[in-house]
């Protein structure tokens, strides 16, 4: 009969083994979580009645990112359904968090500069024109506060040409970053 030792090295080896699987679980449930709040919040952003406290979260939501939250919502849902198909491989810890910041802002820019007429009409920065931005993100035609003073700057400065650039410079850097990547 072979006899084992428990050493200090087995039982350590052993407790970073159940902190791997550990923060596996953790990571997996906080993904079931945010699948479960996204789909929850594209539906409410998308039904018109939906009681009191959904249509104040509905007004908040759309108030902050109007119909650019239904991009951001899918997006959620997309990344939360692809790692819990692929939940032995894939982390989110792996995803690079600035080539995520950068997709977000050519996504965002892209969205403003399909609603640039919004923008053109509220060019002064003032209270008047965030009241308007406002009420027509609030009625899901306008383009929302945070995309707004974002692409302010950028629209004020250089205009259109200015987001443009900020597009395509960016998804250049992005398509040779993971062209070099694959090769």
């Amino acid at each position: 009969m072979a006899n084992k030792k428990n050493t200090k090295n087995t039982r350590k080896r052993k407790k970073n083994i159940d902190k791997k699987v550990q923060k596996k679980k953790n990571e997996n449930i906080i993904v079931l979580i945010l699948l479960c709040v996204s789909i929850v919040l594209l539906g409410i952003i998308s039904f018109p009645n939906v009681g009191f406290l959904g249509n104040i979260l509905k007004s908040f939501i759309l108030s902050l990112f109007s119909s650019f939250s239904y991009i951001i919502f899918l997006a959620l849902i997309a990344i939360c359904t692809y790692k819990i198909i692929n939940y032995k491989t894939f982390r989110l810890s792996s995803l690079n968090k600035l080539d995520c910041i950068i997709i977000f802002f050519m996504c965002m820019f892209v969205f403003v500069g399909i609603n640039i007429n919004t923008m053109k009409e509220n060019s002064e920065f003032s209270l008047l024109s965030l009241k308007n931005i406002y009420s027509l993100a609030v009625d899901n035609k306008g383009i929302g506060l945070i995309p707004y003073l974002v692409s302010f700057l950028f629209f004020k400065l250089i205009g259109m040409v200015g987001i443009v650039l900020f597009v395509l410079i960016s998804s250049l850097y992005l398509i040779i970053k993971y062209k070099k990547d694959n090769v």
